[in-house]
């Protein structure tokens, strides 16, 4: 006998509502809105502008004028991804939905498609280099992935641990 060192699913003990909802919950806390960049500010030195007088022989003479510097203030431009807050938001709605719903095939499909949603809010947020919305949609598809795309047996058929109504 073979002792089994990989846990095949280690959240196995949450129920499948459970787990569908926390899945949902880090959908929803992934951030979609990344600072883009960032500017510092600066002050620019000021001037002196040179008169005459100390060379004019002149009545009237021009004095030196000084100018003084001027501060530009920085800016820190937000960048929102769009497309990243549609999927993510979908998915999650879509997750409380089956999570709050009986166990059906047509729940599944649902379930699977949330998951399909956050593996490409995944590959989207590798895209962006955020690695907290990464390591959230990570979480989130750990909860929800073997729930959703468990093997069915070949007897009845079971999504998460209840059987599915047909």
């Amino acid at each position: 006998m073979v002792a089994r060192v990989v846990r095949r699913d280690p959240f196995a003990a949450v129920p499948t509502t459970a787990r569908l909802m926390l899945a949902a919950i880090l959908a929803c806390l992934t951030p979609t809105a990344d600072e883009f960049s960032q500017t510092f500010g600066y002050l620019l030195p000021g001037g002196t502008l040179y008169g005459d007088c100390g060379y004019s022989d002149q009545v009237y003479c021009t004095p030196d004028v000084t100018l003084p510097g001027t501060y530009v203030p920085g800016s820190i431009n937000y960048t929102t991804h769009a497309q990243l807050r549609f999927v993510v938001w979908a998915a999650a709605l879509t997750l409380v939905v089956v999570a709050v719903s009986r166990r059906t095939a047509q729940t599944r499909r649902l379930a699977r498609l949330a998951t399909a949603g956050l593996a490409f809010a995944l590959a989207f947020s590798f895209s962006l280099r955020a690695p907290l919305a990464v390591l959230l949609v990570v979480l989130a598809l750990l909860l929800a992935v073997p729930p959703a795309w468990r093997r069915l047996p070949p007897g009845p058929a079971v999504f998460g641990a209840a059987a599915i109504r047909r």
